[in-house]
Order: C-alpha cells, then structure tokens, then sequence
C-alpha cells in the first residue's frame, strides 16, 4: 500500500476545525488496527510539530472503531506554521516494529493569526 497525498487547509491562530484522516486499505476498505498508533509530522523551514496518538493530550487521536485518526492543533501550533502553502506533513502508523506512512502532502497555512 503506498502512501496517499492530500493537501490540508489550517486557519493560522485556530483549533478548529480539526483535521481528520479515515485510514484505509487498497481497496478503500477502513482499516482498523486497535493496536496502533500514529505520528505525525509537520515541517517547514525554521521549524516543526511532531504529535503522537500513543501520548495522553497530545493533539493527535486514532479512533481504531471509526478508523480516523484526528489532529487538533492548539492554537499556538496553527498559528505557527508559515502563511501559505510551505509546511509538509507526513501521518505514519506505528505498530511494533512495523512503520508505514499513510497519509503526506502540503499544508497550507491561510490568514494572519488574530490576537
């Protein structure tokens, strides 16, 4: 299975709404895999934001049930990515040994975060 590439739109300075991935099988099938968990990844130049599903609070989920795995960053976190489309990301689940990115692409970060 290869990694699928979809671009995600954050409103600098917001948490909401989150951002939510249904992963899935070749065949589009959702894959549920309860023992899993997930990391995400976002660069840029100049800086970056790592969450992890297997950490209590960290802003990342993974509902194995929905097979949806959810970020919701916190306010400083979108308000630090760069305005426009300059931050890549990569969703990669963990299971054991075993590692497999799911989900990459571009972010872009829109407005000007209000104080």
């Amino acid at each position: 299975m290869s990694a699928a590439i979809l671009e995600v739109t954050i409103q600098r300075g917001d948490n909401d709404p989150a951002v939510v991935w249904q992963i899935v099988d070749d065949a589009g099938n959702p894959f549920m895999e309860p023992s899993s968990s997930f990391v995400l990844m976002v660069t840029w130049r100049g800086g970056s934001i790592r969450k992890d599903s297997g950490v209590s609070a960290s802003g990342l989920t993974y509902d194995a049930e929905t097979a949806t795995v959810t970020w919701t960053p916190t306010t400083a976190e979108s308000a630090s990515l760069p305005k426009g489309r300059l931050s890549w990301y990569t969703l990669q689940r963990r299971d054991d040994d075993n590692r497999r990115v799911f989900v990459e692409g571009m972010i872009t970060g829109l407005g000007d975060p209000v104080s």
